[in-house]
């Protein structure tokens, strides 16, 4: 990127020259460590085959994952339970509880049969109730 200014007289002219230099596919974007890569290879191997490319930042707190959490599967959005369990482990959401409902006690195993009565009072022997 280059950039000059000239002033003649009344008369200021500017000129702006761009050069893009074009990278060449010698980078093997699928060996070795991306973090260990040199910058222009990750810039190469992001652009060219989204590899190595910077993780974007995320705020530390975007949400808090510990007000509410009571009742998290009905009260909070999707954005904030998929935030808390990808960055929290906190509200994630571990069975499918619609799938096999129609047969539960043959198809699921014990711990999503505990965990679907559990968190939604889905699949649960007759009787019983969470506290």
């Amino acid at each position: 990127y280059v950039y000059w200014h000239q002033e003649l007289s009344h008369h200021t002219t500017s000129h702006v020259v761009t050069t893009v230099t074009h990278l060449g596919s010698s980078y093997n974007c699928h060996d070795g460590m991306d973090d260990m890569w040199a910058q222009e290879k990750r810039d190469f191997c992001c652009w060219k085959h989204r590899k190595g490319c910077p993780e974007p930042v995320v705020p530390a707190d975007s949400y808090n994952c510990d007000a509410g959490f009571d009742k998290w599967e009905t009260e909070w959005e999707a954005v904030q339970k998929e935030w808390c369990c990808k960055h929290r482990s906190r509200a994630c959401q571990r069975f499918q509880c619609d799938l096999g409902l129609h047969d539960f006690a043959t198809l699921w195993g014990p711990p999503k049969k505990v965990w679907c009565c559990k968190h939604e009072g889905k699949g649960c022997i007759a009787g019983f109730q969470w506290f």
